[in-house]
């Protein structure tokens, strides 16, 4: 082995130096890069460097040669770059250990047609994948440390194959692309007014968590090396900071006094600091509003750092509201209808004028309707086309040495992207509006007696398109019993709150348990002159009582829950501790509360117990009343503690992770934005570790997580914490699907219906049917599923021949790739055919 050559220099002020090392040792720096004698691909992230400096410095590095991607040509630059790569020749026979700096100064690289020799700014261990996402469309190929990676076998691609920070990359495209590295490089944030520490700190961590989710989303950063966050007070402190740094101020009190923020094209931001608020103790909480506004101006900064060229503002401002929705979305797992929903409604009846209408003036509505219409885009093309649109709106060169300027119109990017005109999405986004303009289900509600019962509240509750979430609609009848309630989709689920205890509308009349209920459809004769009549054993009884802590002392404001078979109805506790549940039918009911993040049951006389050792309340035309529902010491202070992690080695976001033990103990709670989580567990005992990734269910594992319950490792806690469980999916686990269309007897589709599928060894998937009656299943493993569905009290499993049950069930098999075209048909009566 040829003896490491050890130069001792002086370390240059541009932060880079050399290394020592023991005689063939490998460096572990991993800023320190080992150049041996000849030819060598060094990656670049630090500061303009002069070539001249740094063989003066370093007389073993003879030349240092830059690619051209427009004419295919190497070349001697006059510095080298960051974000490029560079060919360095060193002479002699020994080699050279030399260290460069390793923190990015930007993360904006343009690519050109053709062969790009570029340097990797963003995190190490990405695999060649994530990368590619950042590149979009163009990408033609990917070579580096003598590995090749092709779009075109994306889906076989080797997972293990990662590439480092510093890594040079040969990247070929197939046009001009400003690719925006994950390189972590942070916008510097200029307080503009007073702003106390802990908001600047709180404005602070917003802004790398809305980085890290474009990062992880999209594979893209906008590069905060030219763009400049500015949180003010007041457009009088805003405009003295502009000022101070030299930029232009006309406009700003009219932008200040008609937006929450805005991204400037020039390269800044502007935020007003009365959107982070503390709560009562002056803390600021997690999920602030000035996250959302954060990741609405930062998409513009990427819309404007991919291409300054303009498209429809439905889509500038349309598409921001979109990526704001999405950390919401995120943050608070609710929906992007959920986060537009004031506005939705008025969007969808068709209040709002044609989207056509948004292209080039702004008004508040385009931002919702623009939002609504970039969902559906992402729900046809794929969350990144939306990126995609602005890659591919950039300038393309033209002509002799590329020296003429091609700028495609934003109609043709949008056709290229989407796979559609235009014209085309407009008159579809239109229909769909149409589709879903409100509909009114009128009845009367009334009691036992027949006379109409007023004011109480009605419950809508409809299935929404393209995810396992619902709509929710409210109305109250009127002095007579009479409602109108007006909803969207496909079709609704009816109920009746009469203050905390809720019935469901069924065609044999009002029932205790959601499954069981009707889904009217808003298009039928069945949704008009329903009548909604009450028993008199309906939501009369209660369980009443007291809850308490160890000492004896109540606890107030927390609630308490009551379980039947199907059933689940609460209610909060006053200041003194006392609770009253009122209970919508006779029967059997356990009571338990929430601790830290674990449930404990009640047990007359005893502590709490888990599910199996709750006492059995009998509620039979009476009220139970008197019961002592005391907590004891140490209850849910043990934890489990570990990540929820994809086969990548990235953490997955505020998924619910569950522990549960043999004996019936559970408890849950919900990982971060890294993936970690905390689970408060009621006791000592054997827990084994769930959660659900879309659906698809799986289980921690030592080594790598199962879909088999029975294969799950045990967790043993005692009276120490429990703080190492990796939940890691494997490679390809819960990718594969299950897809087909759930249909009525007579060939209708069923929409807002529970589709399990059931492996044989214990896996399991679960989806909601669309509209259109539409489901596809995550299934974690490969091998056989049986499907089923529970509609009116019955299970009903799937066959080629029809409805049938467990035994006579198809057994569909996954293998590699997804299972589609499954026609799941109901029987004409559910509960006739079960019998």
């Amino acid at each position: 082995m040829v003896r490491a050559l050890v130069i001792l220099a002086a370390i240059l002020a541009s932060g880079w130096d050399v290394a020592s090392a023991e005689e063939s040792a490998e460096p572990v720096d991993p800023g320190v890069v080992v150049l041996e004698p000849g030819e060598n691909l060094v990656g670049w992230l630090g500061a303009p460097l002069p070539v001249e400096r740094l063989t003066t410095q370093f007389p073993p590095i003879e030349t240092v040669r830059a690619w051209e991607p427009l004419s295919g040509k190497f070349y001697e630059p006059a510095s080298l770059l960051p974000g490029q790569s560079y060919v360095f020749t060193v002479s002699g026979t020994e080699s050279l250990q030399w260290r460069r700096p390793m923190t990015p100064v930007k993360s904006r690289v343009m690519l050109e047609r053709g062969r790009n020799l570029v340097a990797w700014m963003g995190p190490d261990g990405w695999t060649i994948r994530q990368v590619a996402r950042g590149i979009g469309r163009a990408l033609v190929r990917a070579e580096w440390d003598h590995h090749e990676y092709l779009p075109v076998d994306a889906a076989v691609a080797d997972p293990t194959l990662t590439v480092q920070r510093g890594d040079a990359l040969w990247i070929e495209v197939r046009r001009r692309v400003n690719w925006l590295q994950p390189a972590g490089v942070m916008p510097p944030i200029v307080f503009a007014g007073e702003a106390p520490e802990p908001l600047q700190t709180a404005v602070r961590r917003d802004s790398v968590d809305v980085m890290n989710h474009f990062a992880d989303e999209f594979g893209v950063q906008p590069d905060g090396s030219i763009l400049t966050v500015y949180v003010a007070t007041d457009p009088e402190s805003l405009t003295e900071a502009l000022e101070r740094d030299g930029r232009e101020t006309s406009g700003i009190y009219d932008s200040w006094y008609t937006s929450g923020g805005w991204a400037d094209p020039s390269g800044y931001i502007v935020l007003k600091l009365e959107q982070w608020q503390p709560d009562e103790q002056g803390v600021y909480g997690e999920y602030t509003l000035g996250r959302g506004v954060l990741a609405h101006e930062y998409y513009h900064a990427i819309q404007q750092q991919m291409s300054s060229t303009d498209a429809a503002q439905w889509l500038v401002e349309g598409g921001a509201d979109w990526a704001e929705a999405g950390v919401r979305r995120r943050d608070a797992a609710s929906s992007l209808v959920e986060e537009l929903a004031d506005n939705r409604q008025s969007m969808l009846s068709g209040d709002a004028p044609p989207l056509d209408h948004a292209e080039r003036s702004v008004d508040l509505w385009h931002y919702t309707l623009g939002a609504l219409a970039s969902d559906r885009l992402a729900q046809r093309s794929g969350a990144d086309a939306l990126l995609e649109f602005w890659r591919q709106l950039l300038p393309q060169p033209l002509g002799p040495l590329g020296r003429w300027q091609s700028r495609p119109p934003w109609q043709s990017v949008f056709r290229s992207v989407f796979g559609l005109s235009v014209d085309f999405f407009y008159a579809e986004f239109a229909s769909w509006r149409a589709s879903l303009a409100p509909a009114s289900i009128r009845g009367r509600v009334v009691g036992p007696d027949g006379a109409g019962l007023p004011y109480v509240r009605i419950t809508g509750l409809s299935p929404r398109l393209a995810d396992d979430q619902y709509d929710w609609f409210e109305a109250y009848t009127d002095q007579s019993g009479a409602f109108e309630l007006a909803a969207t989709g496909g079709g609704v689920q009816l109920g009746v709150d009469l203050g905390g205890c809720e019935l469901y509308y069924s065609a044999s009349g009002l029932v205790p348990r959601r499954d069981d209920a009707e889904l009217l459809s808003l298009a039928g004769a069945d949704s008009r002159g329903l009548v909604l009549s009450l028993k008199r054993d309906h939501c009369v009884w209660q369980l009443a009582g007291v809850l308490v802590d160890h000492a004896g002392e109540p606890l107030g404001d927390t609630r308490v829950h009551a379980h039947g078979e199907g059933i689940s109805v609460s209610a909060q506790t006053e200041r003194g501790g006392s609770f009253a549940i009122t209970v919508p039918v006779n029967g059997s009911y356990r009571l338990n509360v929430l601790v830290n993040s674990c449930w404990v049951y009640y047990r007359q006389g005893e502590a709490p117990g888990s599910w199996q050792e709750a006492s059995q309340l009998q509620v039979e035309d009476h009220d139970i009343a008197g019961l002592r529902f005391q907590l004891t010491e140490g209850l849910c202070s043990t934890k489990i503690a570990g990540r929820l992690l994809d086969a990548d080695g990235a953490g997955i976001p505020h998924a619910w992770v569950h522990a549960s033990s043999e004996d019936g103990w559970s408890a849950s709670a919900r990982a971060e934005s890294d993936g970690t989580f905390v689970i408060f567990v009621p006791g000592p005992g054997q827990y084994r570790i769930n959660t659900s990734i879309d659906g698809c269910h799986i289980f921690y594992r030592r080594g790598a997580a199962t879909g088999f319950h029975q294969q799950a490792t045990q967790i043993r806690v005692s009276d120490s914490d429990v703080t190492d469980v990796s939940l890691q999916l494997a490679a390809g686990m819960c990718e594969r699907k299950i897809r087909g269309t759930l249909l009525n007897a007579d060939g209708t589709p069923r929409s807002g219906v529970l589709v399990y599928a059931h492996g044989l060894h214990g896996s399991s998937g679960i989806a909601t049917s669309d509209v259109d009656g539409s489901f596809a299943i995550a299934v974690p493993e490969r091998g056989a599923y049986r499907l089923s569905t529970y509609v009116s009290g019955c299970w009903i499993y799937h066959s080629s021949r029809g409805p049938t049950d467990w035994t006579g069930a198809r057994q569909i098999r996954v293998s590699g790739t997804h299972v589609s075209g499954i026609e799941f048909r109901l029987p004409e009566n559910p509960p006739a055919f079960c019998g």
